[in-house]
Formats: structure tokens, C-alpha cells, sequence
């Protein structure tokens, strides 16, 4: 018997890139129960969220990036206190101590960072992959902008 499977484009077919920059600027919807509480979470989301393509998140990891970007929120907050109060304290016995912040930050980055990699989000752009996509999102822009036809002569 045959078995039948979802058929996917190509990730480097142009319909495929249109459907997905499409997605990309209407942004990927927080899951249910979630929520962002100023302009810079929702800036963290949709930097998150454009990590991997939109049709390739799964609804379960939509809360894991909430909760990525909860935790970026709590380790900025937390940087900037340690770097008010200084790396080093004055103890209660009259000697420097390491400031406890630093612990809780790295216990923080720590736990983001294995969110990160469990949703596969941890790799690093390299020049030459970001250069290929900018050049795919002009190319997408420039076929669907008349205007853009126009003055290049098409």
C-alpha cells in the first residue's frame, strides 16, 4: 500500500518564499494564556519568531518562546541592576563578597539558552546566509512591487 504524505515546496521555491515573507509580516500570533506586556516584548517575540520559519513552528512551541522572551526581559533587568550595584559587595562582615545577582543571571541565561536549543533557534546567522536571504527578500519585494519593475526596466 502507498503511502501518502503532505506534500511540502521546496523551501527555495518562489511561491514558498512569498507564502512565508507573507507570514512573516503579519507575525506569528502569541498562543493562549500569553501575553506581552510593553512594545519591547513584542519586539523580542518577533525577533524569535522569525528565527525558523512560520510554517514550521509547531503550536507547542509557541509558549517556550514566551517563555524565552520572559526570560530576556528578567535578564536585562537584572543586568542592569548588577551593573548599578557593582560585581563585588561590601558583606556584612566588613569583606568584598561576589554579588549574588551574578549567580541568578547566570542561572537565567543558562535556562534560555536550553530553551533556545531545544526549539532550535541557537544557531548563529553567518555573513554569508544573511546576505543570501537579503538578497531573496529584495528579489521577493522587487517581484512584487510594480513600481519596482518600472525602474528597472522590466
Amino acid at each position: 500500500m502507498a503511502r501518502h504524505t503532505a506534500h511540502r515546496d521546496r523551501s527555495d521555491s518562489p511561491q514558498r518564499k512569498s507564502n512565508m515573507l507573507a507570514m512573516m509580516q503579519g507575525g506569528l500570533a502569541l498562543p493562549a494564556g500569553c501575553t506581552l506586556a510593553n512594545d519591547e516584548e513584542r519586539a523580542l517575540w518577533g525577533m524569535y519568531t522569525q528565527a525558523r520559519a512560520p510554517d514550521d513552528w509547531r503550536e507547542s512551541d509557541l509558549p517556550s518562546v514566551h517563555k524565552i522572551v520572559k526570560l530576556e526581559m528578567l535578564i536585562r533587568a537584572e543586568s542592569q541592576l548588577l551593573y548599578e550595584e557593582g560585581t563585588v559587595l561590601l558583606g556584612a562582615t566588613g569583606r568584598m563578597v561576589k554579588n549574588p545577582r551574578l549567580a541568578a543571571l547566570v542561572s537565567l541565561q543558562q535556562l534560555q539558552l536550553h530553551l533556545a536549543r531545544a526549539l532550535k533557534i541557537h544557531v548563529v546567522d553567518n555573513p554569508s546566509s544573511m546576505a543570501s536571504r537579503a538578497r531573496d527578500a529584495k528579489q521577493l519585494f522587487a517581484a512584487s512591487d510594480p513600481l519596482c519593475e518600472l525602474l528597472n526596466g522590466r
